[in-house]
């Protein structure tokens, strides 16, 4: 069975804009999907280790809500 999402990537801009992108299919357009950008405060953490636990933690909580939550942002 076809899955409504793709897996999320995390973005690491080179000015400092870090997030977590994903697509979620239209419920009412099959095939067309839109996309997604979640922060979630990443951008205030100035240590980069912290940072980038922080934002491998967002995306692993975004996966398990996708994946076995079965969250739809619609």
């Amino acid at each position: 069975m076809k899955k409504p999402y793709k897996l999320p990537t995390i973005i690491r801009s080179k000015n400092g804009d870090w997030f977590v992108k994903y697509f979620y299919e239209w419920p009412d357009r099959p095939g067309v999907f839109k996309e997604f950008r979640v922060r979630d405060g990443i951008n205030y953490i100035h240590d980069l280790e912290e940072k980038e636990r922080a934002i491998l933690q967002l995306q692993s909580d975004i996966s398990i809500a996708l994946d076995q939550l079965n969250y739809s942002p619609f």
